[in-house]
């Protein structure tokens, strides 16, 4: 075969810059996930429980009861307390930081949903996974909303944060409860335009939140 002009053979393809960003996330990702996996596990078969105990309280229709989405919520702001920042964190690219986090959101809250489709599968609840997919989307947004806080914010107004988030989390859990159980009117039901709009708003604010950060690195650098 005859060689190229110049005498090198070409090399290897630079791969797409996303995959090269991507690399990092995961790679920081690792040690908070491999904590949080236990946690993660038995939050899904909490989930499950939760699905299927639900379907039981409101047999003939499941609406979007905000219990469900506050338990994913729950899940998804432990993994956030978890990751603790760390003092090699300086020494990495600005918004891998934040994207550790959104991605560890994700992660949490897709695992938690599932358990809670397979509990609403298993006890017959209508429209199951549009259910499920609405409190993941709900929830998401919610948590992609704390990494962008997280992003700006000191140590202990992110501490005053989080513990404001985990009281109106619990809260929403126990009035959820307390209306599932009463007889009385019903909120709307799930529907695929309304996880799609989450989705979307999910997607945003990730992207606005690892902005956040490499402005925040910016400023500090040049201050």
């Amino acid at each position: 075969m005859s060689e190229p002009s110049g005498g090198r053979a070409p090399g290897p393809p630079e791969p797409p810059a996303w995959i090269a960003e991507l690399v990092p996330v995961a790679d920081r990702s690792r040690a908070p996930l491999t904590t949080a996996l236990p946690w993660i596990g038995a939050g899904a078969l909490v989930a499950a429980a939760a699905g299927a105990w639900a379907a039981r309280l409101s047999p003939r229709d499941l609406p979007v009861a905000p219990w469900h989405a506050a338990l994913l919520l729950l899940a998804a702001g432990a993994v956030l307390a978890l990751d603790r920042d760390l003092p090699a964190d300086r020494r990495l690219p600005a918004g891998v930081v934040t994207g550790t986090r959104v991605l560890l959101v994700d992660l949490t809250v897709s695992a938690l949903s599932l358990g809670l489709w397979i509990g609403l599968r298993l006890s017959g609840a209508p429209r199951a996974l549009m259910t499920a997919a609405t409190c993941a989307g709900a929830a998401v947004v919610i948590g992609n909303l704390g990494a962008w806080l997280r992003a700006g914010l000191g140590a202990r107004a992110r501490r005053a944060a989080a513990a404001l988030a985990v009281v109106s989390a619990l809260a929403v859990v126990v009035a959820g409860l307390v209306v599932g159980m009463a007889e009385g009117p019903r909120l709307p039901g799930a529907s695929w335009w309304w996880v799609g709009a989450l989705a979307v708003v999910a997607d945003v604010e990730a992207a606005l939140a690892v902005r956040r950060e490499r402005g925040a690195r910016r400023r500090g650098a040049a201050a």
